[in-house]
């Protein structure tokens, strides 16, 4: 019998270009909310879930769509906003978001100081 870790994190960018986290576990997320304002997560009879995001730099809504083996599969998904080759949100597990934003914040406040 194989168990799976559901427990995930998502890390949404504001337009201010900061992340915020928030944890959830995949099977109890109700279908049309989230813990984030501009979130919407539905799943399907497909096996998939979709997200419908509002981006934070463009101000528009993105739609995303993923089997559940992919949470399985992967570490981590990255979604960006079409328009502005962005990455916006992150999702994954928990220890694998925070390293990348930190990664992230890193290399942010180096180029910074770098000007």
């Amino acid at each position: 019998m194989l168990l799976y870790d559901t427990n995930l994190s998502l890390a949404l960018k504001s337009e201010i270009g900061q992340y915020e986290v928030k944890d959830f576990v995949l099977f109890q997320a109700k279908n049309g909310s989230s813990k984030f304002e501009n979130v919407y997560i539905k799943y399907t009879k497909n096996k998939e879930i979709r997200f419908k995001v509002k981006c934070p730099l463009c101000n528009k809504y993105h739609y995303y769509t993923y089997s559940l083996d992919i949470f399985f599969k992967r570490e981590m998904l990255i979604g960006g906003c079409e328009l502005l080759g962005e990455q916006i949100f992150f999702i994954g597990k928990t220890k694998k978001v925070y390293e990348r934003i930190n990664k992230y914040m890193d290399i942010r406040n180096k180029v910074y100081a770098m000007l």
